[in-house]
């Protein structure tokens, strides 16, 4: 081989070693571009993480103090305290029953969704309304039959539909 083929060729190693250190480098700027990027996209990640733990502890302990502050015997906030706990596994058991979701339905449609709260003045008077209506007619039945056993004047039958319960 002559000398210049040599050269030739040994200039060829030469620029494709060049060639390769150029992409060597700018691979490495590239990768080190991406790394940059995955670091910012991972502690983006912790930081809303950690914001959605201390929304969620929050959360939690605003509930805590609604349960604190409510105004009902301490019986009944520890029976309310292990319902809510009990949550998940209550409407596990609530979406498997027709009936259930019917009766949560009706509950639910009591919520204001101004006030974020249910109306339980209005849940309470229509819960009560059927009871009340079946116990006052109990009463009322009880005292006409005492009243028409010693006079006998009052058909109880046509009285006792009329009668309307009374709310304050």
């Amino acid at each position: 081989m002559r000398k210049s083929a040599i050269k030739a060729q040994l200039d060829d190693i030469e620029d494709e070693d060049k060639l390769l250190e150029e992409a060597k480098k700018e691979y490495e700027t590239m990768n080190a571009g991406k790394e940059k990027q995955l670091e910012k996209i991972r502690q983006e990640q912790q930081a809303k993480r950690e914001a959605d733990m201390q929304a969620q502890k929050e959360f939690i302990n605003s509930v805590k103090q609604e349960l604190t502050e409510a105004t009902w015997k301490p019986e009944r906030k520890q029976v309310v305290a292990k319902t809510i706990s009990n949550i998940p596994n209550i409407f596990s058991k609530v979406e498997k029953s027709p009936k259930a979701i019917v009766q949560l339905a009706d509950f639910v449609s009591y919520f204001d969704e101004k006030t974020g709260m249910f109306n339980m003045d209005a849940y309470k008077k229509q819960a009560l309304s059927p009871n009340i209506r079946k116990e006052a007619k109990s009463v009322v039945q009880s005292a006409i039959n005492r009243i028409t056993k010693s006079t006998g004047k009052m058909k109880p039958s046509e009285e006792l539909d009329n009668l309307v319960p009374i709310f304050d």
